[in-house]
Protein backbone atom coordinates (compact mmCIF):
# COMPACT_ATOMS: atom_id res chain seq x y z
CA UNK A 1 0.00 0.00 0.00
CA UNK A 2 1.19 3.53 -0.78
CA UNK A 3 2.30 5.49 2.28
CA UNK A 4 2.83 9.18 1.47
CA UNK A 5 5.52 11.04 3.35
CA UNK A 6 4.09 13.78 5.55
CA UNK A 7 6.26 16.81 6.31
CA UNK A 8 7.98 16.56 9.72
CA UNK A 9 6.77 20.08 10.55
CA UNK A 10 3.17 18.96 10.08
CA UNK A 11 3.68 15.87 12.22
CA UNK A 12 5.03 18.03 15.05
CA UNK A 13 2.10 20.45 14.80
CA UNK A 14 -0.45 17.65 14.68
CA UNK A 15 1.20 15.95 17.66
CA UNK A 16 1.12 19.11 19.76
CA UNK A 17 -2.46 19.89 18.81
CA UNK A 18 -3.66 16.38 19.58
CA UNK A 19 -1.79 16.32 22.86
CA UNK A 20 -3.55 19.56 23.84
CA UNK A 21 -6.94 18.17 22.75
CA UNK A 22 -6.21 14.78 24.28
CA UNK A 23 -7.20 12.90 21.13
CA UNK A 24 -5.29 10.32 19.07
CA UNK A 25 -3.36 11.70 16.11
CA UNK A 26 -5.04 9.13 13.88
CA UNK A 27 -8.49 10.43 14.85
CA UNK A 28 -7.47 13.98 13.96
CA UNK A 29 -5.77 13.05 10.68
CA UNK A 30 -8.61 10.76 9.59
CA UNK A 31 -11.25 13.39 10.42
CA UNK A 32 -9.37 16.25 8.76
CA UNK A 33 -8.65 14.16 5.67
CA UNK A 34 -12.27 13.03 5.40
CA UNK A 35 -13.53 16.63 5.60
CA UNK A 36 -10.97 17.80 3.02
CA UNK A 37 -11.95 14.98 0.67
CA UNK A 38 -15.65 15.85 0.93
CA UNK A 39 -14.88 19.49 0.11
CA UNK A 40 -12.58 18.54 -2.77
CA UNK A 41 -15.05 16.04 -4.23
CA UNK A 42 -17.80 18.67 -4.02
CA UNK A 43 -15.63 21.18 -5.90
CA UNK A 44 -14.86 18.62 -8.59
CA UNK A 45 -18.54 17.72 -8.93
CA UNK A 46 -19.31 21.42 -9.45
CA UNK A 47 -16.53 21.72 -12.04
CA UNK A 48 -14.32 23.97 -9.92
CA UNK A 49 -11.05 22.02 -9.69
CA UNK A 50 -9.22 25.32 -9.33
CA UNK A 51 -10.78 25.72 -5.87
CA UNK A 52 -9.24 22.41 -4.85
CA UNK A 53 -5.81 23.56 -5.98
CA UNK A 54 -6.25 26.77 -3.98
CA UNK A 55 -7.48 24.86 -0.94
CA UNK A 56 -4.36 22.70 -0.83
CA UNK A 57 -1.93 25.41 -1.88
CA UNK A 58 -0.81 24.23 -5.31
CA UNK A 59 -1.06 26.02 -8.65
CA UNK A 60 -2.42 23.08 -10.63
CA UNK A 61 -1.77 19.45 -11.47
CA UNK A 62 1.68 18.21 -10.49
CA UNK A 63 4.33 17.79 -13.14
CA UNK A 64 7.03 15.11 -13.06
CA UNK A 65 9.43 17.71 -11.62
CA UNK A 66 7.03 18.47 -8.74
CA UNK A 67 6.93 14.79 -7.76
CA UNK A 68 10.66 14.63 -6.97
Amino acid sequence: MYSPRIKEELISRIYLLCRELKIPMTAFVNGATERALVLAEDCIARGTKEQVFGMIGVNGPLTDEDKE
